[in-house]
């Protein structure tokens, strides 16, 4: 269970750096000359990446504090 919380933990992470990072990438791509980066991100979107990234950080950590608690 341990693997599975990590997981879960870091996944939500890596969505939450994605959700803040895909505005940053838009803007960025934006200011180039060759951009291809299409439509911006929707403001919607980020906030369910963001939300859904929490939620699973905050379970990983209670599932990796579950498995650390049946370990002693």
């Amino acid at each position: 269970m341990k693997v599975f919380g990590a997981a879960l933990f870091i996944f939500g992470g890596l969505l939450i750096a994605g959700s803040a990072g895909s505005e940053d990438f838009y803007e960025q791509c934006k200011a180039a000359a060759d951009c291809v980066a299409g439509d911006p991100p929707s403001v919607l979107v980020q906030i369910t990446e963001l939300i859904c990234g929490l939620i699973f950080a905050i379970v990983g950590c209670r599932v990796l504090m579950i498995g650390f608690d049946q370990d002693s």
